[in-house]
């Protein structure tokens, strides 16, 4: 019985993805010949998965971005849990640029169909993409009138009283420290 070391072909298939992408296994399978089919392919699923996870956890401890752009000049990050700021935008641009990718493999350079479950999942993914940056423009435009409402609020009040305008500002802002507030006094 040949004897595989499980980690180095997992370190080796991480390699590969990341110099040739998911193409070429040809000479990298024939090293871990010994392995069966459905165990390589597992394997390769499980590699590209962590890879997939380190990039998501990197952008999460890079902390950039916020809803409203206040942080840099990379706008649409949104707060995520305790962990830092996800650049959702700039993940949203990957995505679709991943699902063009997806779309033009799935076509000739004529335009025609090669692979009609290809193109039907670029399809899909695009619209599920779609969908969500709708709704994530609803929700900024939602903070952003918000923030209005506040801004014309304690114009309102500054004009009667400015130091009740101070003190309702300053508890407003205490209240709105909390974890995913994004509105700014």
């Amino acid at each position: 019985m040949v004897h595989i070391n499980k980690q180095r072909a997992l370190t080796d298939i991480r390699l590969h993805l990341r110099l040739s992408g998911s193409t070429k296994w040809a000479s990298l399978r024939n090293t871990y010949a010994a392995v069966s089919e459905a165990t390589w392919w597992r394997w390769v699923r499980r590699a590209k998965a962590q890879i997939g996870s380190q990039g998501l956890r990197a952008k999460i401890k890079q902390g950039i971005g916020s809803i409203d752009g206040t942080l840099g000049d990379r706008p649409g990050g949104i707060v995520y849990g305790g962990l830092g700021r996800l650049d959702y935008l700039g993940s949203l641009h990957q995505q679709f640029a991943d699902a063009e990718k997806l779309r033009l493999r799935a076509l000739n350079a004529d335009g025609s169909v090669r692979d009609p479950n290809g193109l039907d999942r670029a399809i899909r993914v695009r619209l599920k993409l779609l969908s969500r940056s709708v709704k994530l423009e609803a929700r900024i435009y939602a903070v952003k009138q918000v923030q209005k409402f506040y801004d014309a609020l304690l114009a309102e009040i500054a004009q009667e009283s400015p130091d009740l305008q101070r003190r309702i500002a300053n508890r407003l802002t205490v209240l709105l420290q909390g974890p995913g507030h994004t509105i700014r006094l």
